[in-house]
């Protein structure tokens, strides 16, 4: 379609300017004529009157030939034909282009846009799962610790219940062996005591008191 009417409009304007051509008057061109020849051309010629120069002027005062009104049904005929085939490039080449362009750029455009919209969706979804991810893992890291702190606190409590109830233990063991060690010392100390009391009370009275008699002494002085 396009070469046929590329075609049309090359024979369109070969035609216009075939037309131009013959419709162009000839000009004449002056010959070259000598300096004493055209003298003596030009003596009869102002003998009888004539005014060579007027007559050239005259010949060329004719104008453009587009603005010559004889040749208007001419290129009103050629306009017409101008503004057929120029419509017609324009309706069946040029706009039929233009429009697909458009057409495509439309497509292309929808198309871009709606994979836009799906990345778009495809990350929110995305984002969702990873909070929703990192949640559970912050809820798992949560409860762990817990778990672990509450273990510690128990594991803790427990030896320090064991280690208290053992220095009890040892406290207790060692009030009964300070116990056990004084109650020696006193029994110790009662018999010297005993001893020294008897010997004195028989050094100075004369008198050998019985180990029972010092002793209840002692306990009555002690409060026992």
């Amino acid at each position: 379609m396009l070469k046929h009417i590329l075609l049309l409009c090359a024979v369109v304007f070969f035609a216009i300017g075939g037309a131009n051509l013959a419709d162009a008057k000839p000009h004449k061109v002056a010959p070259v004529v000598a300096p004493a020849v055209a003298a003596e051309q030009a003596a009869p010629a102002a003998i009888a009157g004539e005014k060579p120069d007027e007559t050239h002027h005259e010949e060329e005062a004719t104008g453009l030939p587009q603005m010559d009104v004889s040749r208007f049904p001419g290129q009103i005929f050629w306009l017409v034909i101008t503004f057929i085939m120029t419509y017609l490039l324009m309706k069946h080449v040029a706009l039929p282009g233009v429009e697909r362009t458009l057409e495509i750029r439309e497509k292309r455009i929808s198309a871009d846009i709606g994979g836009s919209k799906a990345k778009n969706e495809a990350a929110k979804h995305l984002m969702a799962e990873y909070q929703a991810r990192l949640a559970k893992a912050r809820s798992d890291a949560q409860s762990a610790t817990r778990a672990v702190t509450e273990e510690n606190a128990q594991t803790a409590a427990a030896a320090l219940q064991a280690q208290t109830a053992k220095v009890h233990a040892d406290i207790q063991s060692a009030d009964a062996r300070i116990l056990a060690e004084k109650n020696k010392a006193i029994t110790a100390l009662d018999k010297e005591v005993v001893s020294v009391v008897a010997a004195l009370v028989k050094s100075v009275a004369n008198i050998a008191p019985s180990s029972a008699d010092i002793e209840s002494a002692l306990k009555k002085v002690r409060g026992v």
